[in-house]
């Protein structure tokens, strides 16, 4: 996590490619026809994803402003990942987690270091890998798995009223120590 940290800040800040991407991604979205959703999905086992991912959501945010809602779809690991995975590394994001999502953590912390701090996300909803993986039995296989069952989640998604599903769900604003969310999606294939 602190390695993908360090690429992530160089990249931005000094070299400026993240920051050139993420003004073009902006121009991109706001000159929609519809009004944009942001789902940004990554892994909370490994370091890549959930090193980067609060960095490069608090920059979308700002260069995005707050009329565009920044949805989280995170996959959290299972008994098939490999030990950092399923460790320390998804223990440690998950706390960093807890200090955005839960309202009364984050108020405290923005309070203390900033508003560069405060929560970037509208929703932030855990997508449970052990589902795949015990169906398959094969870390690969699984995974590949959870990408098609994403893609077909979005799918679903976008015909769903954005304010009435989270509201549905739970993740108005204001969460205090219920911010954890799952959500999981069974496919059915008639012959």
């Amino acid at each position: 996590r602190a390695l993908a940290k360090a690429i992530y800040a160089l990249n931005y800040y000094q070299l400026g490619i993240i920051r050139n991407l993420v003004n073009s991604f902006k121009e991109q979205a706001l000159s929609s026809i519809i009004t944009p959703t942001v789902v940004v999905i990554y892994g909370l086992g490994g370091g890549t994803g959930s090193g980067v991912f609060f960095d490069f959501t608090r920059h979308l945010r700002k260069v995005l402003g707050s009329g565009v809602p920044i949805i989280a779809f995170v996959i959290a690991p299972c008994s098939g990942d490999d030990p950092p995975a399923k460790g320390c590394s998804a223990f440690m994001a998950m706390n960093e987690l807890s200090l955005l999502l839960n309202a009364e953590y984050n108020a405290h912390v923005t309070k203390n270091y900033g508003e560069c701090y405060r929560n970037p996300l509208n929703a932030l909803i855990y997508l449970p890998l052990l589902p795949a993986y015990t169906k398959v039995g094969n870390i690969v296989a699984a995974r590949r798995e959870m990408d098609e069952m994403i893609v077909d989640m979005l799918y679903v998604l976008m015909d769903f009223d954005l304010a009435d599903l989270l509201g549905g769900i739970g993740t108005e604003v204001g969460l205090t120590e219920n911010y954890v969310h799952t959500l999981g999606m069974v496919k059915v294939v008639y012959p």
